[in-house]
């Protein structure tokens, strides 16, 4: 589904967020809510955020691989 959208902000834990900027998650799920435009997984009751490429992260610590304190 083509929504006119390039990018996505989101929250997502930590350990989720590290398996993304290492490129091993390609998928981020979420509860099918209305405020979401995304692919929709109605068997599962979830949102599927397909993740192409990372633009940009705060806040995180590259060398350690956990956020920034």
């Amino acid at each position: 589904m083509r929504t006119g959208h390039d990018r996505i902000t989101a929250t997502i834990k930590w350990e989720w967020l590290a398996e993304i900027i290492a490129g091993t998650k390609k998928i981020e799920y979420r509860a099918i809510e209305p405020y979401y435009k995304v692919t929709t997984n109605r068997r599962a009751g979830e949102y599927e955020l397909h993740i192409k490429r990372i633009l940009g992260f705060k806040h995180w610590d590259k060398r350690r691989w956990n956020p920034k304190r």
